[in-house]
C-alpha cells in the first residue's frame, strides 16, 4: 500500500538527517491555476530504507517537464525518515529560490528594526 504523499518540503525540517532513495517518475501532475497558467509537478514513487512505498507530487511546478523528469526517469529524492510524505526531488526542487527569499526577508525586517530603533531614539 503506497501512502500518499500530498507536498514536499525542500529543507524537510527532519529533527535526523535526511534520507536518499532512488525514484521513479510515474506521471506529471498537471494543475491550472488563477493566472491561466498550467504548471507541471512530477510525481515520483520510492521504496523507503525500511520498506515502505510512497508516491508523491513535488511541491514545485513548471511550465514544461523536461526530458530529465519525464515518466519513468529515474530521480534521486531526500526525505524525511519519520514522514516520507515530506521530501525534494533532486534537481527539481530547488531549495537556492527558498534560501533566497528566506534571505530577503530577513534583510527587510532587521531594515525595518533599524528603521524604527532609530526613530524611537531621535523622538
Amino acid at each position: 500500500m503506497k501512502n500518499p504523499a500530498p507536498s514536499a518540503r525542500p529543507d524537510l525540517g527532519c529533527k535526523r538527517p535526511a534520507l536518499t532513495a532512488e525514484a521513479r517518475i510515474v506521471r506529471p501532475d498537471a494543475k491550472r491555476h488563477d493566472e491561466g497558467a498550467t504548471l507541471y509537478y512530477p510525481v515520483a514513487t520510492w521504496t523507503t530504507r525500511d520498506g515502505r512505498e510512497v508516491e508523491g507530487s513535488s511541491r514545485s511546478g513548471r511550465g514544461s517537464i523536461t526530458s530529465n523528469f519525464g515518466v519513468g526517469s529515474a530521480v534521486t529524492v531526500r526525505y524525511d525518515p519519520t514522514d516520507p510524505r515530506w521530501f525534494a526531488i533532486h534537481g527539481w526542487d530547488v531549495t537556492t529560490v527558498d534560501l533566497v527569499f528566506a534571505l530577503v526577508g530577513s534583510l527587510l525586517t532587521a531594515g525595518t528594526l533599524l528603521v524604527l530603533l532609530v526613530r524611537l531614539l531621535t523622538l
